[in-house]
């Protein structure tokens, strides 16, 4: 039966129509997170009230010319079967009730396939196209509640859901847009080096190979590789050294334009993507959603990245690999990576398992009588944090802008608490023979029972200096911070 009502509204010059029974609401335009690898219909996601909600500007999705979109433009939200998508238009019409119209079929696929009615109004020249809701939804996606329950099965049946169990992501920037990948991938994170060697017969989105360590490792520069216009690498740029498990061990590095933080999230905080318009595996599988999705994270996949047959030239025989593998696993055992930030110009690192997140700096309150290297406490999800500026711990300056600043979440014995860093620069493997403890001299001039050591690399060109974190707070001053938190709860 012929629903009686059609929610009017036009595509450039023409009058298009959707059943009202589908039409959820119909809302301003809102901001859009654009998805690589989309078709030109294909805006992005955006955010509706917590929900993931993909939209497609339904000018080019009709085969209708795409201009600006004005003020009058809106977004008409399609509701079917739990699933949702808004449908971009010029301008909503109005509602219109279909008695004594005249309805005519359209059976040829004129219009991508997602107009079936012509109506026409007796005594006027009133045409409205009408929207097959269904064909736009087998199109378009795949409800987006029920992939999401699929995978939650998914994870039931395998045992792999631990509700309670944090996801740490490695995040980063390409573009307007940010990136994550498992941590459990990264081997490390390094400046872009000087000299990249350009071998032939490589994919257009990989810049070259270098050589770290003694390993030959192609770079990917995501820029090319999403499509997006080629900027030269700079002072920000990093290289993700990324590593995966198949027939071998492969390694690779991603060239991003920053690393932006250590991102630890829960399992429901990651849904997959709607899968509705590609045919070919992809890197870009699933979406983080952050601060009640204001912010969208894209999660990757290292073994997608790059083309077997190029690992396979580029990580040298089978037998090669298997040896690098090898290698690389008996090297853990002598090597640990470290968490590398800056004070005042110089570089600090701190073991990687002792931290659980790093974040922008929110909102700090102030603590009365708390000590002066206490900047106060912050929120984090419902959890009061204590925000201890190392600077002021080792009796250096105060920085002048704390929004370049960034917090290191770590754990100490019995607390967790926040250190208020210039930047976080790198996630570095560091041997432990280029590990020296402090000079003696040290202990005789300054208090200095924080330093775990002196990391040496490049030959001592480059000093990190290690902090022992169960020894950045005296026991005193532990206590006093237990005492804030006390007393802020």
């Amino acid at each position: 039966m012929l629903e009686q009502q059609v929610v009017t509204f036009h595509l450039n010059t023409e009058l298009f129509g959707i059943e009202l029974k589908y039409v959820q609401e119909v809302i301003r335009v809102p901001a859009v997170v654009a998805v690589p690898c989309t078709p030109s219909h294909f805006l992005g996601l955006s955010n509706l009230r917590g929900e993931i909600l993909p939209v497609v500007d339904g000018r080019i999705r009709v085969g209708t010319p795409a201009g600006e979109i004005s003020e009058s433009a809106r977004v008409v939200v399609i509701s079917r079967d739990g699933g949702k998508v808004g449908f971009l238009v010029d301008r909503v019409s109005e509602v219109v009730d279909l008695e004594g119209a005249e309805i005519e079929e359209i059976s040829s696929d004129t219009r991508s396939g997602c107009v079936h009615r012509a109506i026409r109004f007796p005594g006027t020249n009133k045409i409205v196209l009408q929207i097959d809701v269904e064909k736009l939804f087998s199109y378009e996606l795949k409800a987006t509640a029920s992939s999401i329950g699929a995978v939650y099965e998914r994870q039931v049946e395998t045992g792999e859901r631990e509700q309670e169990e944090l996801i740490q992501l490695v995040a980063f920037r390409v573009g307007a847009e940010e990136y994550a990948v498992s941590i459990g991938s990264v081997q490390e994170i390094v400046r872009v080096p000087e000299k990249i060697y350009r071998a032939p017969g490589l994919p257009f989105y990989v810049d070259g190979i270098f050589s770290l360590r003694e390993r030959t490792l192609p770079i990917v520069n995501f820029r090319k590789y999403l499509g997006l216009e080629f900027e030269n690498y700079d002072e920000r740029s990093r290289i993700i050294v990324l590593n995966f498990q198949k027939d071998g061990m492969y390694f690779f590095g991603l060239g991003v334009d920053a690393v932006n933080e250590v991102l630890r999230v829960k399992p429901e905080e990651i849904e997959p993507l709607p899968d509705y318009f590609l045919d070919r595996e992809q890197a870009v599988k699933d979406v983080c959603k952050l601060e009640g999705g204001k912010r969208l994270v894209y999660v990757l996949e290292a073994d997608k990245m790059v083309e077997e047959t190029v690992l396979k030239e580029l990580n040298a025989s089978e037998e090669r690999r298997e040896t690098v593998a090898a290698e690389g696993q008996g090297a853990l055992h002598d090597e640990r990576q470290y968490v590398v930030f800056a004070l005042k110009g110089e570089e600090y690192g701190v073991e990687i398992g002792k931290v659980q997140e790093i974040i922008r700096v929110p909102g700090i309150v102030g603590v009365p009588r708390a000590p002066h290297y206490i900047r106060g406490v912050v929120n984090i999800r419902g959890s009061i944090l204590p925000v201890m500026d190392l600077r002021r711990k080792f009796n250096l300056s105060d920085v002048e802008d704390l929004e370049q600043c960034r917090i290191v979440v770590v754990e100490l014995p019995e607390l967790k608490i926040g250190l208020v860093v210039d930047a976080v620069k790198e996630v570095v493997k560091i041997a432990a023979a280029e590990i020296e403890p402090p000079p003696a001299v040290l202990a005789v001039e300054v208090e200095q029972e924080f330093l775990a050591g002196i990391a040496k690399l490049r030959r001592g060109e480059r000093l990190i200096m290690l902090l022992d974190l169960n020894r950045v707070l005296t026991p005193q001053e532990k206590r006093e911070v237990k005492e804030i938190l006390d007393e802020e709860n």
